[in-house]
């Protein structure tokens, strides 16, 4: 699977920030004027583990109507001190129009850390806010026909990020885990993060075991192993991905 997702800055336009539930939410507005998109380039592969650019659970036929959630802690990562590195962890739907999700970016550039919290549509992101290591994250999306939607949940810092519209595309695959991050055109390295623990995954309404998806690791294009996908629990909702290789 070589599907790769670009993770430039991009702007987002106007936020509203109220109050629900005791959750302060960044409702965010559209971003159809961005600078940047997040465009899939490449086609999504028939199912065959390792891929070059995710690792996690990845369901290749959802359903015209999918969804996908997970709740994990953010990891921290070493960073180098230099070069650029980075991963997206989170909730991932791969539409006709790009990709859609919430996620978490783990990123190094010369050996500083920055954790930011956003969510995707059709490969334009918005309502970023930063977050840290630590904290526990709840990442949401579904899309069907006539609908997008997507989130991004910080419970330690109790603050999201919400987005919703009635503009519909085509599902081909659903991952929660982790996905690479491309800089210009070249996919950034994995920085070294230990291990992340994902909890409560959920995939069209289900547990991720029941929904048939295939464990990924993540390796390198040169066969190196990035990162390995754990076994699921046996509810069927939890896993840990493990750092291996830069």
């Amino acid at each position: 699977m070589d599907g790769l997702i670009r993770r430039a800055a991009v702007a987002t336009g106007a936020v509203v920030v109220a109050a629900g539930a005791g959750l302060g939410v960044i409702a965010a507005a559209p971003a159809a004027s961005a600078a940047t998109a997040h465009p899939l380039t490449g086609h999504l592969a028939a199912v065959s583990a390792p891929s070059t650019s995710m690792a996690g659970y990845v369901l290749a036929s959802p359903p015209a109507s999918a969804s996908a959630s997970d709740k994990f802690k953010v990891p921290t990562v070493t960073c180098p001190s230099t070069g650029t590195y980075g991963i997206g962890l989170g909730a991932f739907l791969f539409t006709s129009l790009g990709l859609t999700g919430g996620e978490v970016t783990a990123e190094c550039s010369s050996g500083t850390a920055v954790y930011t919290a956003q969510w995707l549509e059709h490969g334009v992101s918005g309502g970023a806010f930063t977050v840290a290591a630590g904290d526990v994250m709840k990442a949401q999306a579904s899309q069907t026909a006539t609908t997008t939607n997507a989130s991004i949940v910080d419970f330690t810092k109790h603050i999201g990020s919400v987005f919703g519209s009635n503009v519909g595309a085509a599902n081909s695959a659903v991952l929660v885990g982790i996905n690479a991050l491309v800089s210009a055109t070249t996919q950034l390295p994995v920085p070294p993060f230990g291990r992340s623990r994902f909890a409560v995954g959920a995939i069209d309404g289900g547990t991720v075991l029941a929904s048939g998806a295939v464990a990924y690791d993540m390796n390198a294009t040169t066969h190196l192993l990035q990162i390995h996908t754990g076994a699921l629990s046996s509810t069927g909702t939890a896993w840990t991905e493990f750092f291996r290789h830069s």
